[in-house]
């Protein structure tokens, strides 16, 4: 296997560990169901955040809409 030239952060760091760490036991296609939900979630709004703080289109899109990240439950 060769090694990962990147490194995972935020979401991705937290459930699938850092490139120079043992992959995660088990993989993810064993995950109980709890587990897939809770990391989609997680990752859906790391993504809302990161739209919200980096991209002025969507944003605005966000705003027109009355919502924020913080909405999202």
């Amino acid at each position: 296997m060769s090694q990962a030239n990147y490194e995972l952060t935020g979401v991705l760091a937290e459930y699938f560990g850092a490139a120079n760490e043992q992959p995660i036991e088990p993989p993810i296609e064993h995950w109980p169901a709890h587990k897939i939900a809770e990391y989609h979630h997680d990752a859906i709004a790391g993504q809302l955040s990161h739209v919200w703080e980096n991209n002025p289109f969507y944003r605005r899109k966000f705003e027109d809409a009355g919502v924020t990240p913080a909405d999202f439950h």
